[in-house]
């Protein structure tokens, strides 16, 4: 990763926006949680289970202090927890939950992380 900072800040001053390339810096790759995946592990209907397998995802990528977390599959995730086809308020209400509970892990850490949510 070094060396392509390198190579990208030569580039900006080569093309005069050294003030840019000083500043510069690239972001590690995201870590990745797939919703749906923990859902399909935790089962239909076992959302205590799933929000400990989600906690149990998290903390290694917390501990090591990873500062860009994406989170995929929220809808899937929450329409297969409810084992429904259609979106209904129980789904808002849970997908609220889930939001809330990855803020909180965040929170609890301190963690200045870039979370996405999809």
């Amino acid at each position: 990763m070094p060396e392509l900072n390198e190579v990208i800040r030569s580039a900006l001053q080569a093309i005069g926006h050294g003030e840019i390339a000083l500043k510069y810096e690239t972001l590690e790759p995201p870590c990745v949680i797939s919703l749906s995946d923990l859902a399909a592990e935790a089962g239909p209907g076992y959302e205590l289970a799933f929000f400990q397998l989600l906690k149990e995802r998290m903390q290694p990528i917390l501990s090591r202090r990873a500062p860009n977390i994406n989170v995929l599959g929220l809808q899937n995730c929450v329409r297969f927890l409810q084992s429904v086809k259609t979106w209904s308020r129980g789904c808002s209400e849970l997908r609220t939950e889930i939001v809330d509970f990855l803020r909180a892990q965040l929170e609890k850490d301190k963690s200045e992380v870039l979370l996405t949510i999809r």
